[in-house]
């Protein structure tokens, strides 16, 4: 039974919104509209930073469930069967689109894993310093995380020098 036709191929799942938009209790079987945000294992960076995935995508599938017990069926846990149709998974929102939940964008926040120092260091390669970092041009949702690698990779230059890859 496979419920999630590119889970293998997912890196970072930032919500999975589920609802049931059909049930059967004498059958035990439900069918369940799917919409998952998440980054692909294999994603392209912004211009700006190899750190930050350019967009996340959307996975939507309809699963149709059958449980074996009243129990599973309850509980919505260890399907005996599931089918899915109406699967898409070509859906891309950039980190800005006013369609991405803003769940997602609280969630990237802290399941995004940046190496603050090498987010800094490309934002310096890119334009040149610190000073010169054009906000406007990264993603406005993702400001918070941009604001506080600067902030960790101040107080590690401060403590411990410059890294080699700047120096």
């Amino acid at each position: 039974m496979t419920l999630k036709p590119y889970l293998q191929k997912i890196k970072i799942c930032f919500i999975m919104k589920k609802n049931v938009i059909e049930e059967d209790k004498t059958a035990l079987t439900r069918k369940v509209f799917l919409k998952m945000y998440a980054i692909y294992d294999e994603w392209e960076p912004i211009e700006q930073s190899s750190q930050i995935p350019s967009e996340v995508f959307a996975e939507t599938c309809t699963y149709t469930m059958v449980w074996d017990t009243d129990k599973d069926y309850e509980k919505m846990t260890k399907p005996l069967s599931a089918d899915y149709d109406d699967f898409d998974c070509d859906l891309f929102y950039d980190w800005d689109s006013p369609e991405l939940p803003a769940e997602v964008i609280k969630n990237a926040h802290w399941k995004l894993h940046v190496d603050e120092v090498q987010l800094v260091e490309d934002l310096i390669e890119y334009y040149g310093g610190l000073e010169e970092i054009n906000y406007e041009d990264l993603p406005k949702s993702l400001k918070p995380l941009f604001e506080t690698s600067i902030s960790k990779y101040n107080r590690y230059i401060k403590f411990s020098g410059y890294p080699k890859a700047v120096t």
